[in-house]
């Protein structure tokens, strides 16, 4: 699937374009296609530049982080976009070896300088096999290993999706992720329990009606619970339903209260 959108138009100041577009965004990844069709990852869209020269993408090189490459937008062969993964692959007609000596700067008080470090990435490993062994790393720890994850790596891009009990397995499945051989992005999309029961008590008590009749929400891998007060028969419909709305909601019902 091919967006059908065009890139931004340049900006008239030269300054820098809000960052995304139509149908350019930071976090987009960029994939170097060679002669015989073989994909290399060569980074993600750290910023999208508009200028009098044309659209400029800025981007953060694969396993090389820190390092940055400008590539000129209409370089840009292909788009497209990855709807179980929820990611955006732009294409350019660059084989790795071309890649490789492409410019690379780092940051320096805001300004990109040239780096006269060269890095070689690495050759890009099978995703097959790299999502195979993530996912037995996952599922050993013993903060993750308990919950319902799942994995899933894309050019060396992983995606975890699923649901855990805390924050503290959203940010150890994050960097279990980000040091597994093979992954030089992670897309965490995890939803832990925690965040999604503050969320539920945030909308309860900013309504005395419902603060009233709530005495406290749990969350077990996204399947909340709604404890009534006892001396609660009900509570509106309409805060179920926002609380099913939340990202990462399996289901909602109320426990206890006045029968």
């Amino acid at each position: 699937m091919v967006p059908q959108t065009q890139p931004q138009g340049p900006d008239s100041n030269g300054d820098r374009a809000p960052a995304g577009g139509d149908r350019f965004r930071a976090g987009d990844g960029v994939l170097a296609r060679a002669s015989d069709g073989e994909l290399t990852p060569l980074g993600r869209v750290d910023s999208v530049l508009g200028a009098r020269s044309g659209t400029q993408l800025v981007v953060e090189r694969a396993f090389q982080p820190g390092r940055f490459t400008p590539l000129a937008a209409e370089r840009v062969e292909v788009s497209d976009y990855d709807p179980e993964a929820d990611l955006r692959w732009h294409v350019v007609g660059i084989d790795a070896a071309a890649a490789a000596r492409l410019p690379v700067y780092r940051r320096a008080l805001g300004r990109l300088t040239p780096d006269p470090l060269q890095v070689i990435s690495p050759a890009p490993g099978d995703d097959a096999a790299t999502t195979q062994s993530l996912a037995a790393i996952l599922a050993s720890d013993p903060l993750v290993g308990m919950a319902e994850t799942r994995v899933r790596v894309t050019h060396g891009v992983a995606v975890l999706t699923g649901w855990v009990q805390t924050v503290g397995a959203k940010v150890a499945a994050d960097r279990l992720a980000r040091t597994s051989p093979g992954v030089w992005d992670v897309k965490n999309r995890l939803v832990s329990d925690e965040e999604l029961a503050t969320l539920a008590r945030q909308r309860a008590v900013a309504d005395p009606t419902i603060a009233a009749s709530v005495g406290r929400v749990t969350s077990d891998l996204g399947r909340m619970e709604v404890h009534l007060q006892p001396s609660a028969a009900t509570v509106p419909e309409r805060f179920l339903n926002d609380l099913r709305a939340l990202p990462g909601c399996r289901e909602v019902k109320t426990v206890g209260g006045r029968r």
